[in-house]
């Protein structure tokens, strides 16, 4: 299908706030924004019989403010015929107050609404039937407004198959509320103070936002069949101790236009928290790739559950502050059925661990142990590897997720390994950690050749991680590595000289 200008604005982010409310200045916005032909623009405020002469009926792409209200005195039927060439509205649609039983003068099928400040559908009394919805695309040209999709007080509208249906199902500033049946739900305090129709909800959209909230201001109970959450999350300067009331809380789906340093988790300045209490966390919908979570000034005794690192891990997670310890939950990861061991030495390391939970050291007295780390996928604490006698680190190679609280120590630490030359670790696709270097190398003579292969030597390329290499710029590298690198360099350059010689004769 074609998109026009709208697309294209959409992919290069160009954004404009929105200062007025006045219909001139904001048809002004538009026509610059979109970069409107004339030609193709409609120029008034409202849809009545008298502007509709005006409406540039032979343009596939329009815009403008489409604004249905009390005074459109035009028939579906004469709607129709006007908007039958119509395929994508560069602009707003506000149908608000007004006697249309209908939107399917909308007839396109690959109807696209390219919204600079919102759709809103409120108030409409004998509206029944909104199937273009369902039907068309959506690009939300302005970033910076909030609750931008609006379907709310109408009162012959079912609207409860509305959310997931179509494109739709991939809005996040969505509000339906107060309409015959509604779908979905979303956090307003000031329109639905009492939470109405929270007990049944299964999708909160809009993101999450508990600023300068107590705990018994609000009934927090409703939020316990929330199982899908659409947008960002902060809770701040509260008195919660938790955030339980989200326990059944199973996918997190952010919007996927990553905003520079935007932190989709926020949890800051709430000095009772000891917890987050989120013990369903499983799911993370769309396409996005960057995760930043920021966890401070919350209580010192505030800790993490295994489950919930786990999921952060997966996700991939960067954490501005992560001002927290390790819930001593083992029961709860031991009934998701993980294979949960702590970590005292490896002559005592069981069998069958998926998750090692310690810091774990690895040294040249450990040798006939290591096959017990080949498959272990996580690591909770520190790994250091040290004084080994061994060429290479195979048995980690099923290692891929390490987390680490302790801000004293780095993530990984490889260090004193004489005849190691290989440092690598495959499959580890993510570290979390409270120190800025995930990965401290140092006195490991036999790993590189020079300077340079030092200096971009990576254990893994899974992920990116911030490695601090003592061993460069330091020439420590294998003597008789160094005389077999430069050797090779010598007989290359005489290989050049004979053949120049002979060219010569």
């Amino acid at each position: 299908m074609k998109f026009g200008v709208c697309f294209e604005l959409y992919l290069v982010l160009c954004f404009i706030p929105r200062n007025s409310a006045h219909f001139e200045e904001d048809i002004q916005k538009i026509v610059e924004f979109f970069r409107c032909d004339p030609e193709c623009t409609f120029n008034h405020s409202e849809v009545t019989s008298k502007t509709i002469k005006d409406f540039p009926s032979n343009c596939e792409i329009v815009c403008g403010i489409l604004n249905f209200n009390s005074n459109t005195d035009l028939s579906e039927d004469q709607l129709k015929k006007v908007f039958q060439n119509l395929k994508e509205l560069d602009g707003d649609l506000k149908v608000e107050n007004s006697n249309l039983t209908s939107l399917s003068f909308f007839s396109s099928y690959d109807f696209n609404f390219c919204y600079y400040t919102g759709i809103s559908i409120i108030n409409n009394s004998l509206l029944e039937h909104v199937d273009i919805l369902k039907k068309a695309y959506y690009i939300r040209a302005n970033e910076d407004i909030e609750n931008v999709f609006q379907i709310m007080n109408n009162t012959k509208l079912d609207a409860s198959k509305l959310c997931n249906r179509g494109n739709m199902n991939d809005l996040f500033e969505l509000k339906v509320l107060g309409n015959l049946k509604d779908c979905g739900c979303y956090f307003d305090l000031a329109n639905n103070p009492n939470f109405d129709g929270f007990e049944t909800c299964k999708v909160l959209y809009g993101g999450l936002n508990l600023t300068n909230i107590t705990e018994n201001s609000v009934n927090f109970s409703k939020f316990l069949s929330i199982g899908h959450l659409k947008g960002n999350i902060e809770v701040a300067h509260t008195n919660f101790k938790d955030l339980s009331f989200l326990k059944n809380l199973n996918t997190l789906q952010m919007e996927n236009e990553v905003r520079e340093n935007e932190i989709i988790i926020n949890i800051h300045d709430n000095p009772e928290m000891t917890r987050l209490g989120w013990t369903s966390l499983e799911y993370k919908l769309g396409y996005r790739t960057t995760y930043i979570m920021n966890l401070e000034n919350l209580h010192p005794d505030f800790c993490l559950s295994f489950l919930e690192l786990i999921f952060f891990s997966k996700i991939g997670v960067e954490f501005r502050n992560i001002q927290a310890t390790y819930c001593q939950d083992f029961n709860e990861t031991l009934d998701a059925n993980y294979g949960f061991c702590q970590f005292q030495t490896l002559s005592n390391l069981g069998y069958g661990c998926e998750i090692i939970f310690g810091d774990l050291v690895i040294d040249s007295n450990e040798g006939k142990y290591l096959e017990k780390l080949i498959h272990i996928p996580f690591l909770f604490g520190t790994l250091k590897i040290q004084y080994m006698k061994s060429e290479g680190l195979d048995f980690l190679y099923g290692l891929q997720y390490i987390v680490n609280l302790d801000a004293t120590q780095p993530a990984i630490t490889i260090r004193s390994n004489k005849y190691l030359k290989r440092a690598r670790i495959p499959m580890l696709e993510h570290v979390i950690s409270k120190t800025s270097d995930d990965v401290v190398m140092y006195e490991n003579p036999s790993m590189y050749s020079n300077n340079q292969e030092c200096l971009l030597y990576r254990i893994t390329y899974q992920t990116n991680l911030n490695i601090r290499n003592l061993d460069c710029d330091t020439n420590v590298f294998n003597e008789s590595d160094n005389i077999k690198h430069n050797g090779i360099i010598f007989m290359f350059w005489l290989g050049i000289l004979n053949i120049k010689m002979f060219m010569v004769f």
